[in-house]
């Protein structure tokens, strides 16, 4: 097996280690939020289902890193979960 190869699943392998870690948090995500998540669902599947492109901006006001670390994740769940058409 190329170096290569082991480091992309290396790379996987903590991908889905730290996933594990943030949606145990999930249960602590306030209603009124769940339904804001819940219509932005809705509009990315729509596009989906549509065969249309789903563009993503992420803007944090505060802390730029946020929005290039949530831009990043964002990207790395469409391509894990096989989400075509989706750009961050």
């Amino acid at each position: 097996m190329s170096s290569e190869v082991k480091s992309t699943q290396r790379l996987i392998h903590n991908l889905n280690n730290t996933y594990k870690a943030l949606t145990k948090n999930f249960d602590s995500i306030t209603t009124d939020r769940k339904v804001i998540l819940s219509q932005l669902t809705a509009f990315i599947q729509n596009k989906v289902d549509s065969h249309q492109n789903v563009y993503l901006n992420f803007i944090c006001t505060h802390n730029s890193r946020r929005s290039h670390l949530a831009q990043l994740w964002a990207q790395a769940a469409a391509f894990y979960y096989g989400i075509p058409g989706v750009e961050c």
